[in-house]
């Protein structure tokens, strides 16, 4: 309206602002499309190269880690198939130790590919390291239980006590051992059940090895009122036992024999004896059964009858 009260200066910095502000805006779109360019044909091309190379050694690992287990557990398969120079045997390893190395090995190989890959994209594994250490230790707290049966089932497989066949009875529970895992160990009953029991309790309880010795003896009660003659019933016994098949007699204490067992107040006019006799670890159970029907047989052949016990309590006299 009143130009002339206008400052010249004022004027002279408005259009070199306004013209400063249209020049801004060209390099800005031109920085945009350098940008662009220079993605597509620079940094484009190696992010393409850095997944192509990172998809195939991912490929090529994961089947390599294939092979390798594979050929691992195949020679340690065949170990006992071999022999010394000196003509002795190697030792077998039990098929749970060989899935345990396997398995273990299997597991960390996995773990340097994911690094290796993470590595080939260019991504800063120090962030992965803290943030792998993080879920450990929350994972390491949370499962604590499962830690604990995998640290035993490497104790149980380390010590060799234990192997893949064994009959064993644990916590009330018996059957051979099919398999020795990391968290628990399976057994299979003669009832055609699978028992698991954690590792943790194969550590801490009491464990029977029915596999360990060559032989096997059982032990057989029956009870005969008094009067009988002691030294022909026992002779009888072991004659009985003798005649089962697979039972043998072996050189020192290994052979079939008979013992009062019970000869006391607790029952009057009875007397409890005990035949034992061995067999070979294998026909353990065949042999159990055939000798439970053999004194059966034989003492129906012989009109031979057990002492018959009452619901009487007896109270021995001062």
């Amino acid at each position: 309206m009143f130009p002339f009260l206008v400052d010249s200066s004022q004027t002279a910095q408005a259009a070199e602002s306004s013209s400063s502000s249209t020049t801004g805006g060209g390099n800005f779109w031109q920085d945009l499309s350098d940008q662009i360019v220079h993605f597509f044909t620079v940094d484009g091309v190696v992010l393409a190269i850095r997944i192509t190379l990172a998809i195939v050694i991912l490929i090529a690992g994961i089947y390599l880690i294939k092979l390798f287990c594979h050929l691992l557990r195949k020679s340690l398969t065949k170990v006992k198939k071999r022999a010394h120079k000196d003509g002795q045997r190697v030792r077998a390893l039990d098929p749970s130790v060989i899935n345990f190395i396997v398995t273990s090995l299997k597991f960390f190989l996995a773990i340097l590919l994911a690094l290796l890959v993470i590595f080939v994209l260019g991504i800063p594994l120090a962030g992965f390291a803290s943030i792998i250490s993080s879920a450990f230790l929350a994972i390491g707290l949370g499962l604590q239980d499962v830690i604990t049966n995998f640290a035993n089932g490497i104790i149980i497989l380390s010590e060799g006590n234990l192997k893949t066949g064994d009959y064993i009875s644990v916590d009330g529970e018996e059957g051979t051992i099919t398999k020795i895992s990391m968290m628990r160990t399976s057994l299979s009953t003669v009832d055609g059940k699978t028992i698991l029991i954690p590792n943790t309790k194969m550590s801490a309880d009491i464990v029977v090895d029915h596999s360990t010795l060559k032989y096997r003896r059982i032990a057989l009660y029956f009870t005969f009122l008094n009067g009988i003659d002691v030294d022909k019933t026992c002779a009888l016994l072991e004659e009985i036992a003798n005649s089962v098949p697979g039972v043998i007699n072996l050189p020192q204490d290994q052979k079939t024999a008979t013992a009062i067992e019970d000869f006391s107040q607790s029952r009057p006019n009875c007397i409890k004896i005990k035949v034992v006799f061995y067999m070979k670890n294998e026909d353990y159970w065949d042999v159990r059964s055939e000798a439970q029907r053999t004194f059966y047989k034989e003492f129906q052949k012989r009109n031979i009858r057990l002492a018959d016990f009452d619901r009487s309590v007896y109270i021995p006299k001062e």
